[in-house]
């Protein structure tokens, strides 16, 4: 059975509502919410991650600011 493909806006609209449950009910923070959506596309969806053509690795990174050296 197909899928019918909703409009990308129409799953921004209910993302919102999760997000801002995470923030406003569980009050979650920026660095928890990505690091949970993060954890479940490594684990559920390791195949959507880019590859890169010179064949270096992505770099995920939340933190502070890095100093330039």
């Amino acid at each position: 059975m197909k899928t019918k493909l909703r409009p990308l806006g129409k799953n921004l609209l209910d993302l919102e509502e999760v997000i801002t449950e995470m923030v406003e009910v569980h009050d979650l923070q920026h660095g928890d919410v990505l690091a949970l959506v993060k954890s479940y596309l490594d684990i559920h969806h390791p195949h959507a991650q880019e590859e890169y053509e010179d064949g270096s690795d992505v770099e995920f990174y939340y933190g502070p600011k890095r100093s330039k050296k």
